[in-house]
C-alpha cells in the first residue's frame, strides 16, 4: 500500500481478510505497506479489526462464523 492509497483501502483489505473465516484458499493474509504510512495503517487496521466480532454460525447477527479447522484457528491466533 502506497501513500496515495484511497481512504478505504485499509478497511477493504482488513474486511476481505476476514470475510470468509479462512474457508477458501484465496484469503489475503498480508498487507505490504510503505514505511511512510506504516504506523497509520497499523492503527487503522487494529481499529477496524476490533470492530469485527466472532460468534457461532447459528446465531443471528453480524459476526464471523467459525474457522474451517484447528490449523487455521492456530494460525489466526
Amino acid at each position: 500500500m502506497f501513500e496515495d492509497a484511497g481512504k478505504g483501502a485499509v478497511e477493504r483489505g482488513i474486511r476481505q481478510l476476514m470475510l470468509n473465516s479462512g474457508q477458501s484458499c484465496n484469503a489475503p493474509s498480508r498487507m505490504i505497506v510503505h514505511e511512510a504510512i506504516y504506523n497509520q495503517v497499523v492503527s487503522a487496521a487494529a481499529e477496524i479489526g476490533n470492530q469485527i466480532s466472532a460468534g457461532v454460525d447459528d446465531q443471528p447477527g453480524s459476526h464471523l462464523g467459525p474457522v474451517v479447522n484447528a490449523t487455521r484457528f492456530e494460525k489466526i491466533q
